[in-house]
């Protein structure tokens, strides 16, 4: 399980103990969003989540900072997602060199269509961080498509339009079929999330065997706002609806590519 959360949401240091709390019960991976303007797939909820981190932490660099020291464990895996508004104000040198610096351990880039990142997948590995594809929409898959990257990491967005919109499972499953269809038998860890609350969604995810992890947005950021008790609860509650093996890793811990 990925779980979600704005930079500095709902202030600083309770941002910290709610990463913190959510690593100690569960959680696999913490998705951040540094200080970005809303994205349009933001549901109400997350874009307000948004603002009040901003005005918290406004600065790029010092929202890494702040996402790293999150941590409980140096192995506990950070994806960063940066829009178009910190990529073009970074570059992508600089948004890199920070994530490095601070040991982030991979970048989501999900304004950028999947063209766009397909080609920054190898300036990024090179850089010793992984990119997490953001697919959008059902023909975004055929990015991958008979691609010759190795071991993508993707995050596809379920048949929702919106963060916290009411889970279709038939649609998003027949999507993960066909984005599995595309990939031909390729290793790839693959995300879905948006609209995912509780174990009622993850539940026919798992049993579709196409699923790798799920990412809970909004309900974090409803349980962040009630505190770091609600937080875990909230892991506690999904993770048993998460088939893993006896040797399960996260992803991104384990990758070659990281450092």
């Amino acid at each position: 399980m990925a779980g979600f959360l704005p930079t500095a949401y709902p202030d600083p240091v309770a941002f910290t103990r709610c990463i913190a709390t959510g690593f100690q019960a569960g959680m696999d991976i913490a998705e951040i969003s540094l200080p970005n303007p809303p994205f349009p797939q933001d549901g109400a909820l997350i874009q307000r989540a948004c603002a009040v981190g901003r005005n918290h932490v406004s600065d790029a660099a010092a929202a890494v900072r702040l996402m790293s020291g999150a941590r409980t464990e140096a192995h506990q895996p950070i994806i960063t997602m940066a829009g178009r508004h910190t990529f073009d104000t970074l570059g992508l040198a600089g948004l890199l060199d920070e994530c490095v610096a601070h040991d982030v351990d991979a970048v989501m880039f999900p304004e950028h269509s999947p063209a766009e990142q397909r080609a920054l997948i190898g300036p990024v590995r090179a850089a010793g961080l992984e990119q997490v594809t953001f697919l959008a929409h059902s023909t975004d898959c055929e990015v991958l498509a008979g691609d010759d990257v190795e071991n993508p990491v993707v995050y596809l967005r379920s048949a929702d339009l919106k963060t916290g919109d009411r889970f279709r499972t038939n649609e998003t499953v027949e999507r993960l079929a066909w984005l599995r269809t595309l990939l031909g038998g390729k290793d790839a860890y693959v995300f879905v999330g948006f609209g995912i609350r509780g174990p009622r969604e993850v539940a026919p995810l798992a049993a579709s065997a196409g699923v790798d992890g799920v990412v809970v947005g909004t309900a974090l950021v409803e349980a962040a706002a009630a505190g770091p008790h609600a937080v875990r609860d909230l892991v506690r509650a999904i993770g048993p609806s998460l088939a893993r093996p006896d040797s399960y890793a996260a992803p991104l811990c384990t990758s070659a590519t990281v450092r």
